[in-house]
């Protein structure tokens, strides 16, 4: 039987963060951040985009499934046009949606009005 949690003689253990013991392509802390089952291949649809109205203006949006108030993780919404170089962006849009206890769902969006060129939006989780 293989050990649960990772140590110094087995530190790929299925509890490793950077385990993915689902084969779905989300490490365990990714699995984690986004609110997910470790033991369940279900890695799509983590982040969904949109176009959100502010002002009279539309920008470019992603929304997603975060823990709430998560003391150990930040997340990242970062901004692109060339998928180079990121630039992190803190723009929320209205505030958390509460899923049920302790998961909440955010948009966070562009700075630039979307149909400015091309943009693209990523969000990171980091320990």
């Amino acid at each position: 039987m293989r050990a649960e949690f990772p140590t110094v003689g087995t530190p790929d253990a299925p509890a490793a963060l950077s385990a993915d013991i689902d084969l779905d392509g989300l490490s365990n802390l990714g699995e984690y951040a986004f609110c997910r089952n470790p033991r369940v291949s279900d890695n799509d649809g983590l982040a969904k985009g949109s176009l959100v109205p502010d002002g009279g203006i539309n920008y470019l949006a992603v929304t997603f499934t975060r823990r709430h108030k998560a003391l150990d993780l930040t997340y990242i919404v970062e901004v692109s046009d060339d998928l180079a170089t990121w630039t992190p962006v803190d723009l929320p849009v209205g505030a958390p949606a509460m899923i049920d206890a302790g998961v909440e769902q955010v948009t966070y969006r562009d700075e630039q009005p979307a149909g400015a060129g091309h943009r693209f939006l990523r969000v990171r989780a980091v320990k």
